[in-house]
């Protein structure tokens, strides 16, 4: 999810239970610039995702970092260049927000089938694998009017 000082939301992630929360959390990020992680876990009875009833049956856990010059729009930019070139892209980012990196792989099977989060140099990094958007063309007719 993408959300700008102005308002504007782009994504969602819960089906619209959480993003009131997230949108509050979201803004305090964006005030003081300073990273936060968020856990959901709607099997806590104490918990939002619960009271709410999101239903998924799981954790949601959230990294929720600024987009800025210094550390580069996290290499955002570079994930757009690769998903619109029809690349698949490894997509890397620290959760507190100090960098990203987009590792394309252009015409490749990725071994990295959903998000990993591990230590690197004492860094919790989040990778996930992008994959460019599918484009299906449908052709039909009634073939029946021939005969």
């Amino acid at each position: 999810m993408l959300f700008s000082d102005a308002g504007h939301q782009l994504g969602i992630l819960s089906g619209g239970c959480l993003e009131s929360d997230i949108v509050k959390k979201a803004h305090r990020v964006m005030a003081d610039g300073k990273s936060r992680t968020a856990v959901y876990d709607d099997e806590d009875e104490e918990d939002i995702a619960f009271k709410l009833g999101v239903g998924c049956g799981g954790v949601v856990h959230l990294a929720l970092v600024s987009l800025h010059e210094n550390n580069e729009y996290l290499a955002l930019g570079e994930v757009y260049k690769s998903l619109s070139s029809g690349n698949e892209c490894i997509w890397s980012c620290d959760v507190k927000g100090s960098y990203g990196n987009c590792e394309i792989k252009k015409n490749s099977q990725s071994k990295l089938s959903q998000a990993q989060l591990h230590i690197t140099n004492g860094q919790s990094i989040l990778s996930v694998l992008l994959l460019p958007p599918i484009h299906l063309l449908v052709v039909g007719g009634d073939m029946m009017q021939r005969l």
